[in-house]
């Protein structure tokens, strides 16, 4: 009796284990199937081709290995069989110009499209978003430092353009902090970007020199070659006196990083047109300096978004309610910079700006209550 009960759980218990082992081979078959069967694919549309000229593109993975190599004259393609929650790199190259992609594969489709442009090496869609011009003082002799930011306002892609930019004569001491890029000319240096310079896209470049003029006073004159938006000059004003200045506005002495410099500026300088200052007494110290107007923090800054005021008149009432707008906008500027709510350069720009206009505003206001007080 013992036995055949004994028997009986014996079979039974290798009968649930059989039944159980095979439910989860079947499970390990299937969800192995259904996991082996998850990858993504990514769709590419390119866009800005000419339709026959053939492109060149890799996908890369994160281990930086090429897992697929495509060329093509084809506008859209499909990288198959990805593994999901990998990040990889499409880099399409069209005409000796590369766009890279980055896509984290993270589901089963992507669709990405890459923008193309025509190449050229023509400097005609370039222009100047600032330019800083940073004068100090050795012994008897001058120190420019210059700071320029380029953009492509153009609907091409610059590549290995000759970037034209004046130096005064008899320069010496050229510093500059790349070991390419930049030829001497007859008239200054020639620079040529590394990258290249897609539309509305910039490139800076800053590099300084010396310049040891044989008598007490010197004019400092630059030649843009490009429509620029900001120039801004700034120069020490211990050992500093400006003569005169032409194309520049004073915008009296400034505080930059605890050091106060005497500041100058212009808005919207077309290409050919250029500035200048006269200095004097870097070759003495101890002078008195005497300086007008009223200090406005600019360094760097990037033109445009000028107030139009040539357009149509305003009333006091709306130039009035304007000049409140402003005020305000400027007070929560100093408030977001002495928060760190933005950096030093995005405050020297708005700060640029909205001065401007807000002064702008101000002599219009003046120019109608004048005009108010006649007819009165």
């Amino acid at each position: 009796m013992n036995s055949n009960f004994n028997n009986k759980i014996t079979h039974n218990a290798i009968f649930i284990m059989l039944f159980f082992v095979f439910s989860l081979t079947l499970c390990s078959i299937y969800f192995g199937s259904a996991f082996a069967q998850e990858t993504g694919q990514i769709d590419v549309i390119v866009n800005g081709h000419d339709g026959q000229s053939k492109m060149n593109t890799l996908l890369i993975n994160s281990s930086n290995m090429i897992v697929e190599n495509v060329t093509s004259n084809e506008t859209s393609f499909i990288f198959e069989n990805l593994s999901l929650g990998n990040q990889y790199l499409i880099l399409l190259n069209y005409k000796g110009i590369d766009y890279p992609v980055m896509i984290l594969v993270n589901q089963t489709r992507h669709e990405t499209m890459i923008h193309v442009f025509e190449p050229t090496h023509s400097d005609e869609d370039i222009s100047i978003d600032f330019h800083h011009v940073f004068i100090t003082t050795g012994e008897n002799y001058l120190n420019v430092t210059e700071f320029l930011q380029f953009k492509n306002f153009g609907d091409t892609v610059i590549n290995n353009p000759d970037i034209k930019i004046e130096i005064p004569n008899n320069f010496m001491n050229f510093i500059w902090d790349q070991d390419c890029c930049l030829e001497p000319s007859d008239f200054g240096i020639l620079f040529n970007p590394i990258e290249p310079l897609m539309p509305n896209g910039s490139q800076t470049i800053n590099f300084k020199y010396r310049l040891e003029p044989s008598i007490n006073e010197y004019s400092f004159v630059k030649r843009q070659y490009y429509d620029t938006s900001v120039v801004v000059v700034t120069l020490n004003p211990d050992v500093v006196t400006v003569i005169s200045s032409d194309n520049l506005d004073s915008e009296g002495l400034i505080e930059i990083e605890g050091n106060m410099v005497d500041a100058y500026s212009s808005i919207s300088i077309s290409a050919g047109e250029g500035f200048s200052i006269t200095v004097a007494g870097y070759r003495s110290s101890g002078i008195d300096l005497l300086w007008i107007g009223t200090g406005v923090l600019i360094i760097l800054g990037i033109g445009g978004g000028v107030y139009a005021f040539r357009s149509s008149r305003k009333s006091i009432e709306q130039l009035m309610s304007d000049e409140d707008t402003l005020t305000s906008k400027l007070e929560q500027i100093e408030k977001d910079f002495i928060n760190k709510n933005i950096n030093e350069l995005e405050y020297l720009k708005l700060k640029l700006k909205n001065k401007t206009t807000l002064e702008k505003i101000r002599s219009r206001i003046q120019e109608q209550e004048k005009v108010k007080k006649i007819v009165e």
